[in-house]
């Protein structure tokens, strides 16, 4: 399995509306919210991360080691000036800038979900990297959860054309629920890694779940 084929695109331009304050910013284990995740897929390497943020975004919520050797040779910060306007122009500002690599895939990450572990990252990987060297034809493979489809989602390059079609707040996984694309779900079994963190009650509830998430 060959993860440099992989482009990471890591969703973190979203306006923190229903938080109220910048949420990738709230303090959460020795680092952020937002950079909890980002820095263990950094750290992993398993291919170079395009950090989707808004036009102002200071990057203060970035664990310092991300800015230091070698971690900072690892990811770029895409600035994505229509971000307010959904979620939609975000995936593909990091789609565009990703795809100048011609990866073998898409792995679509969102910022506010800090607890996903690296074991479910990779047992997508695995499942990707298998269908494609046996050349079976797919348009993504996505974890599920409950039986209901979920990101992590790693794309196939097929899937550009109707990614790119999505408009003002629909995000990847309305193609997913409307069974637009043809592809595989992998029923994952920890609760934990699904948790996304929109609110200050969703924050003050998990944020002592730290010691369960790989550093």
């Amino acid at each position: 399995m060959n993860n440099n084929q992989i482009a990471v695109v890591y969703l973190a331009a979203g306006m923190s509306r229903r938080m109220g304050v910048h949420k990738l910013a709230l303090p959460l284990g020795d680092t952020a919210i937002g950079s909890m995740l980002l820095k263990k897929v950094v750290t992993a390497d398993l291919g170079h991360v395009f950090v989707v943020v808004t036009k102002t975004d200071g990057l203060d919520w970035f664990h310092p080691s991300l800015f230091q050797e070698p971690l900072k040779n690892n990811w770029t910060a895409v600035r994505c000036p229509k971000a307010h306007q959904g979620m939609s122009h975000s995936l593909k500002c990091g789609l565009l800038a990703a795809d100048q690599a011609k990866p073998a895939g898409f792995l679509i990450l969102l910022a506010d979900q800090p607890f996903l572990s690296l074991d479910t990252i990779q047992v997508l990987l695995k499942h990707f990297f298998n269908r494609l060297n046996e050349g079976k034809n797919s348009s993504y493979i996505a974890a599920s959860f409950q039986g209901i489809p979920r990101p992590p989602i790693l794309f196939y390059p097929s899937a550009l054309p109707r990614l790119f079609q999505l408009k003002g707040d629909e995000g990847a996984r309305k193609l997913l629920q409307g069974k637009q694309l043809d592809g595989v779900l992998i029923e994952c079994q920890n609760p934990t890694d699904f948790i996304d963190i929109d609110t200050m009650q969703d924050y003050q509830d998990h944020k002592g779940l730290v010691h369960q998430s790989e550093l």
